[in-house]
């Protein structure tokens, strides 16, 4: 309890220096007036936040010996939250890319202090899964579209800026389901879009983002589609080319009416069936399609004239490296070849439209730059015949690609933050003194460290990082800064891991094997307390286990047996206070939290359906501790609800649904964390997102912190 009193006052101090903000400086002391320095801190956003709104609100903290009578941050005055505008805020707008905004102090005694960009913002679209782009030659400006997103990105050549042209909150006319291909009449104003999963065309008018159904199954006559993919524009004939990987045929669909007809099928025109057409090109006539096919693995030459199919390159036919896991497809006319953006070997793939023979044109092997991950499509730049663009749906980069060297350079920026990325993301805990978070990968078998001021990610322990048994499904973490430790649980060998922060080195502390007492069975989450102590809510166990980190000796908190109180059933999260002695856990089964004494095991619920107002806590994944203000704060995860808990009283109200921010995404949460102070929060998601946001528990805004 020494070291805790300690440490709680060591974190005040250097939240007051500014220590743990998220960005900040201490401004040079006046060399006319020593006696009255200013201290700025930033404490939300961080300092390489990442957004996609128009404006954000940003707070921090002053500290000054004298009064302050003016303050602004880029020309925007300040509103002081406390006396002397000890606490901060105030509501900034954003441009498209950085923006930097100057501090400026005024102290009534006429000293002024200044702080050049210090906050710097960027406002751009992260991609979630862009899958297929069409470029506009005259403005420079690509669209790509983003299946996960529900989207199309404007992104800007030139400097790298992406926007949202149409999506749910974006243009009028009916919401995107999954868009994949996406193709332009830019004379027109004018982009196509396929949907994959409501089978329909849309057309998008580029200036407002409208969106009309051009053709469906209610839209224009003839045969319809399933499950289209790559479409492609043919200007002479005004009509649309649209891959269906249902039916495997090529559809000709009207620019005008919507009416379809099979240019190409097992029933249209001779040759080899496709299989999955997912990419499709025109030859400069116009007459000659090209068609990459996902599962024969093989390019394609169709005569449009006749429907006619002819293999051009495959494992058979042509020589060279062979395809893996094509996604998109570009004509270079000028060297007569075709470029593949082969997405399962992390390639672009040169194919020669005369013998089918294959040569790789960039990977990680083949010219320098940032490697691909999962390339998904590729284009021409038609004002450069020696540069292509790559749009990467994993790391959410754009390249660009020389063609005679394979260099990659990434125009538009899509992770935040460097090192290997995030996948299937279970636990976050943070070091707000390092201003650190760690990380938890599942799939991955990874604890990541995220500097929560770039966003970089290093791998701390992983198969290949530390020794010791590996991880097999991590799902839990708490951390022993003190000691440079982290603790893991594994429900898959239903163990628990200490791992050294230093090396990364893994040992099983508590297990079948390892320590007495009642074996783990289904651990679901740990919380530390500073005596030695793991709390571990077990789902089979339905109880609260004490594991001694020392001996991993385990003994039961509370469970049917021990304490009074509600039973529990399907315990997803707990958390452990110091400063009352109090344990907190969630169970998503019953919508409830409980607190438990440690010592007693007695159970009272402090907030459910019957207890306190506000949205349930049916499926809640995750919870945080909010010790300042004697909250919870929440995390629904199927419905990415992030909601704050009243301890007293048992209300509860939303903070934020992050899918408001994205549309009908469906979008899965798995963990939160709060700092201190309480006036933000850590959280991560998995399916779509795999990132690290920050986020505003006042306002619910949030930014990206690692990507």
């Amino acid at each position: 309890m020494a070291f805790q009193k300690y440490f709680i006052m060591l974190l005040i101090n250097v939240c007051l220096l500014g220590l743990v903000s998220c960005s900040g400086f201490q401004v040079v002391l006046d060399q006319f007036n020593p006696q009255t320095p200013v201290n700025l801190t930033v404490q939300y956003p961080n300092s390489n936040a990442v957004t996609s709104e128009a404006s954000l609100v940003v707070r921090g903290s002053l500290d000054s010996d004298g009064i302050v009578s003016e303050f602004t941050l880029g020309g925007v005055a300040v509103q002081s939250l406390s006396a002397n505008y000890e606490l901060w805020e105030v509501s900034l707008p954003l441009n498209l890319g950085s923006n930097d905004f100057d501090a400026n102090v005024e102290l009534q005694d006429g000293t002024q202090y200044n702080e050049q960009d210090f906050v710097s913002i960027v406002r751009s679209e992260v991609f979630l899964f862009a899958q297929n782009m069409v470029f506009d030659s005259n403005q420079n400006i690509l669209y790509v579209v983003d299946g996960r997103l529900r989207a199309i990105v404007r992104v800007n050549t030139s400097n790298g800026h992406r926007d949202i042209v149409s999506a749910f909150d974006s243009g009028s006319g009916d919401n995107f389901t999954f868009p994949i291909g996406i193709a332009a009449d830019f004379l027109n104003d004018t982009l196509f879009v396929s949907d994959r999963l409501n089978n329909t065309l849309y057309s998008i008018d580029t200036n407002t983002g409208n969106r009309s159904v051009l053709s469906s199954s209610s839209v224009g006559t003839g045969t319809n589609f399933l499950f289209p993919a790559g479409i492609t524009f043919d200007a002479s004939l005004n009509r649309i080319l649209l891959l269906d990987s249902f039916n495997d045929a090529i559809f000709a669909i009207d620019a005008t009416t919507g009416n379809r007809s099979v240019l190409s099928s097992s029933s249209v025109g001779t040759g080899t069936n496709f299989s999955n057409p997912t990419d499709i090109v025109l030859d400069s006539a116009q007459n000659t399609a090209y068609v990459f096919d996902a599962v024969l693995n093989a390019v394609f030459t169709v005569d449009l004239s006749n429907g006619n199919r002819s293999i051009l390159s495959d494992t058979v036919t042509g020589v060279g490296p062979n395809f893996m896991g094509g996604s998109g497809l570009a004509l270079d006319i000028s060297n007569n070849q075709l470029l593949v953006a082969d997405t399962a070997q992390a390639a672009l793939i040169a194919v020669d439209i005369l013998t089918g023979n294959r040569a790789i044109v960039s990977n990680a092997s083949t010219g320098l730059g940032v490697d691909f991950t999962s390339p998904s499509d590729v284009l021409l730049n038609p004002n450069n015949a020696n540069e292509f663009w790559v749009v990467d749906r994993d790391n959410n980069n754009i390249f660009s690609v020389g063609l005679s060297t394979g260099d990659r350079d990434v125009i538009s920026q899509g992770n935040v933050g460097t090192g290997q990325n995030l996948d299937f993301i279970e636990a976050i805990e943070l070091d707000w003194v390092n201003n650190t978070a760690y990380v938890l990968d599942r799939l991955a078998h990874t604890l990541f460290r995220i500097d929560l001021n770039s966003g970089n990610r290093t791998i701390v322990s992983s198969d290949s990082v530390g020794s010791g048994p590996n991880f097999t499904s991590p799902n839990d973490l708490a951390l022993d800064l003190l000691n440079q430790r982290a603790y893991v649980c594994d429900n898959s060998i239903d163990a628990l891991f200490m791992v050294d922060l230093t090396n990364g080195n893994r040992t099983i502390i508590s297990d079948g094997m390892t320590g007495t007492g009642p074996n783990i069975a289904l651990p679901f989450g740990i919380a530390y307390d500073e005596d030695h102590i793991i709390y571990m809510v077990d789902r089979i166990l339905h109880a609260v286990l004490a594991i001694d980190v020392n001996t991993g000796n385990r003994t039961i908190v509370a469970d049917a047996s021990i304490g009074a109180g509600d039973d529990f059933s399907q315990m997803t999260d707990i958390v452990y206070s110091p400063n009352i002695a109090k344990i907190y856990v969630v169970d998503s089964f019953l919508a409830a939290i409980y607190e438990v004494d440690p010592g007693t095991g007695d159970r009272v619920v402090v907030s459910s359906n019957s207890v306190g107002t506000g949205s349930s806590l049916s499926v809640t994944e995750a919870i945080a501790l909010d010790e300042r203000n004697r909250k919870i704060i929440t995390l629904n995860a199927n419905n990415a609800l992030i909601m704050s808990v009243d301890l007293v009283s048992g209300d509860r109200t939303d903070i934020v649904d992050v899918n408001d921010s994205f549309g009908p995404v469906n979008l899965i949460l798995s963990d939160i964390v709060i700092d201190p102070v309480g006036q933000r929060a850590m959280f991560i998601g998995w399916n779509s997102l795999k990132a690290l946001f920050n986020v505003n528990i006042d306002n619910g805004e949030f930014v990206y912190v690692s990507k």
